[in-house]
């Protein structure tokens, strides 16, 4: 097992804040940037925010066939913003989609997978304010900061739940360690900074790892991964995203 995850002590757990599921449409009202990325109608699902009105932020490996193997067509996603027990704020199909050059799916070395596992997903029509207000990102979070987490996952995939508070355990090699709660579906969920009150993405959920004393969860550096996307999506001159196939073999977390 990496040292980074073996050394890990989870004694701060039972500080964090327990996840809280945002029952009604009430709750959901300042948070309709975050929603369900439905994956390859009804195969599954994942979590997205929108960081520009027509541009979602997830997880590289949500994009992939986990059968194929191969990276799906933009029409196998829709975004769901806001989504709440069957009343979505909006919804919008893919246009292109963008995984980060450097993930591999299948990758053997997690930590260059959870690295690197981050993804744009352009769509057909914007989703303009006060539809949805985008939230921005910030800087990666630093180890011992509090951060919140906001997610759909299995058993909850129709209601949103939020995690007020919980911590960075650690990070190293582009890896942030944490001790918020998620599961499968969480994929690709904002891991937020709640500073003066103003909510920063400052990484996204990866996936999940177990450890001798619990299970903590994963996520990038996304200052530096966001940045290298948007180079990329600048370099195409237009709002069109070119679509990237490297890294074609099956990834397996402990628990994505």
């Amino acid at each position: 097992m990496p040292l980074i995850l073996a050394l890990l002590p989870l004694a701060a757990r039972a500080e964090d804040a327990a996840l809280r599921a945002l029952t009604t449409l009430d709750s959901v009202r300042g948070w309709e940037a975050v929603g369900r990325v439905d994956v390859g109608h009804g195969r599954g699902f994942c979590t997205g925010t929108l960081i520009e009105p027509d541009l979602v932020l997830t997880a590289a490996h949500c994009l992939f066939d986990p059968t194929t193997k191969a990276l799906m067509p933009p029409a196998a996603f829709q975004f769901r913003a806001g989504w709440q027990s069957g009343h979505a704020a909006a919804v919008r199909t893919a246009r292109r989609v963008l995984p980060h050059p450097d993930y591999v799916f299948g990758a053997e070395n997690w930590i260059s997978k959870v690295s690197a596992d981050v993804a744009l997903i352009e769509l057909e029509l914007p989703i303009r304010p006060p539809t949805a207000n985008p939230l921005p990102t910030g800087t990666s979070p630093r180890r011992g900061d509090r951060v919140a987490v906001l997610s759909y996952a299995r058993e909850r995939s129709e209601t949103p739940s939020f995690q007020s508070e919980c911590r960075t355990k650690d990070r190293a090699e582009g890896v942030v360690v944490l001790s918020c709660e998620v599961d499968f579906g969480a994929s690709g969920s904002p891991v937020l900074s709640l500073t003066d009150g103003a909510p920063r993405i400052v990484s996204v959920v990866s996936g999940m790892a177990t450890t001798p004393e619990g299970t903590v969860a994963l996520g990038m550096y996304l200052e530096q991964r966001l940045a290298e996307l948007r180079a990329i999506f600048d370099q195409s001159g237009t709002k069109g995203l070119p679509a990237f196939t490297k890294g074609t073999s099956g990834a397996k977390f402990v628990k994505p």
